[in-house]
């Protein structure tokens, strides 16, 4: 599905099943070192990297998609409704903008803004130090010191 909207909508660079196998796996990774979360806000979800594989692969957690952009917000939706994922609810708009109707317990964000001004655009999601953050990062662009990191490859994984 992705390779085929992304040929038409230009929503990733991934152009190779070998590419979108790779990012699938980077997605789920953290999975192993993360504590478990009822309800999880993605933001900037672009082409659904973490945030789709993550909620296949935790039915029993909610994940909140937010992508401001049309296109990249239909495929999302197409994505969730064909595979059945029902935990899965996608918001076309932005992530100030946006206010939960539900407890948040994990912020992810891969690669989608600095990770300052994300922290200062979701603090007033973030429930007084309850809620975790999960941040895909890059070995050059980590830049927040009280974060547990945990690498694989290139990839620098920011929890706290």
């Amino acid at each position: 599905m992705l390779l085929e909207w992304s040929a038409t909508h230009n929503l990733t660079g991934a152009k190779t099943l070998e590419t979108i196998r790779a990012n699938i796996i980077d997605s789920a990774l953290p999975l192993g070192f993360i504590e478990d979360f009822g309800a999880c806000f993605d933001v900037g979800s672009g082409a659904g990297f973490p945030g789709i594989p993550l909620a296949i692969l935790r039915p029993q957690s909610h994940f909140i998609l937010c992508e401001p952009r049309q296109k990249r917000a239909a495929f999302l939706s197409f994505v969730a409704q064909k595979l059945g994922l029902a935990n899965i609810s996608v918001i076309k708009q932005r992530a100030e903008s946006y206010t939960p109707k539900i407890a948040i317990d994990l912020i992810t964000s891969r690669a989608a803004l600095p990770s300052a001004r994300l922290f200062a655009l979701t603090e007033y999601i973030a429930q007084g130090g309850k809620t975790r953050y999960l941040l895909y990062k890059g070995a050059q662009t980590c830049d927040i010191p009280r974060a547990k990191l945990y690498q694989h490859k290139a990839r620098i994984y920011a929890y706290l």
